[in-house]
């Protein structure tokens, strides 16, 4: 077995392997490796001079806890059939999560295949989502106060400001460079069907965007409205949301839509549903646990001071004794603490985002903390919802 970096001779041969076990289309898959080649970081593994397995990771930033941090988005994890449980996936992940933390970034985003197979590596569940199919009949009906824009030739700009505001308003939510939004929000990956972009005003003001396509209902002359992508700035927008929606209650059946899971769906629905799903996609990770507490904003009252003890199964850098004081807003590293904070990095990192509260992990036994630093880790660390949008 040999690893190597990700080079660009290796495109076409990555991009067979995303047709074969992705079942992906060839130009499709093509165009996902020469993203990841392009714009992102990535690893080989040959075996008897063969591509055996790979993966790579593109740049974002993510808001976390309302801060704007370095992550690396983990994609195009493949392996051919007849080269799994040989352990090349786990010695790609050692080796790529150096490569992530040296190059600058905290933490780390990725869609697993099996979550139970990326927690034994620290990734954790981070989010989850409402995934809704809503009749379009049953949402409320709205005054035509909006104002709705197609727009004929999407780039990036028409729509990123949108996004931006959007994302500050989840914790969780990625901020898209342009290289994401052409190559994946705007190529349509499923040609048989367009895609439809529309900008939402109100009194002349972009409140929100969406980009949908219609997809058949078998056994039914109807289409379903599926929304791949949607930001708004505030409640105006998600209500222009809908209100598109409504519009098309002769020609569409149903609305399909993925929101926060703490988003007020019986607002807009107040009926029934046709189905609702809470369901989890993104798993999460701390790369770099000292450059992502220090980047953390903390309430200048707050004051205390704590040994952290984290096991990572695939670092060394990530593993051991990590000591920080907590003091006029800022954490910083110090020698020593007598208060004990001890767990693995995969509860760290469920902390650290917002999924759970430090009395949750306690609950389930997944750390050991001094009692007197129980309250100001809790308000340092207060549980939020997560919303990661992306995949990657």
């Amino acid at each position: 077995m040999k690893i190597r970096k990700l080079l660009k001779k290796d495109i076409e041969r990555y991009a067979q392997m995303c047709c074969y076990c992705f079942h992906m289309k060839q130009d499709d898959a093509i165009k996902y490796i020469e993203t990841g080649v392009e714009f992102g970081r990535g690893s080989i593994v040959e075996e008897n001079q063969q591509i055996m397995s790979a993966m790579f990771y593109y740049p974002f930033v993510q808001n976390i806890r309302f801060q704007k941090m370095k992550m690396a988005g983990l994609s195009g994890v493949v392996t051919m059939p007849e080269a799994r449980n040989k352990g090349f996936v786990r010695e790609q992940l050692k080796l790529i999560q150096k490569d992530i933390r040296e190059q600058g970034f905290a933490i780390s985003c990725l869609e697993p295949f099996k979550y139970s197979f990326y927690q034994k590596y620290g990734w954790t569940n981070a989010e989850e989502k409402l995934h809704c199919k809503i009749p379009i009949n049953d949402i409320r009906k709205f005054d035509d106060k909006f104002e709705f824009v197609a727009v004929e030739k999407p780039t990036p700009n028409a729509f990123q400001q949108l996004e931006r505001k959007f994302a500050d308003q989840y914790n969780g939510c990625t901020y898209r460079e342009n290289f994401f939004w052409e190559r994946d929000i705007l190529y349509n990956w499923d040609k048989s069907k367009p895609k439809f972009y529309y900008i939402i005003k109100k009194n002349g003001i972009e409140v929100s965007y969406i980009i949908f396509i219609l997809k058949e209902i078998p056994k039914c002359f109807a289409v379903d409205l599926n929304i791949c992508d949607f930001g708004y700035i505030n409640y105006s927008g998600i209500e222009g949301i809908f209100a598109f929606a409504k519009k098309h209650r002769d020609n569409a059946k149903n609305l399909i839509i993925s929101l926060p899971e703490n988003f007020d769906i019986y607002h807009f629905v107040p009926t029934h549903f046709k189905d609702i799903k809470l369901i989890s996609e993104m798993m999460f990770k701390v790369i770099n646990i000292e450059k992502a507490l220090v980047q953390l904003e903390i309430k200048p009252d707050l004051k205390f001071d704590f040994m952290l003890e984290i096991d990572d199964p695939i670092s060394e850098e990530n593993s051991g004794k990590f000591a920080f004081n907590v003091a006029e807003g800022n954490v910083e590293r110090i020698h020593d603490s007598k208060n004990i904070f001890k767990t693995d990095i995969s509860t760290f990192s469920r902390l650290f985002i917002g999924r759970n509260s430090v009395k949750e992990i306690i609950d389930y036994g997944e750390a050991k903390i001094s009692e007197n630093i129980i309250e100001p880790l809790d308000t340092m660390l207060l549980k939020e919802n997560v919303y990661i949008k992306d995949w990657f």
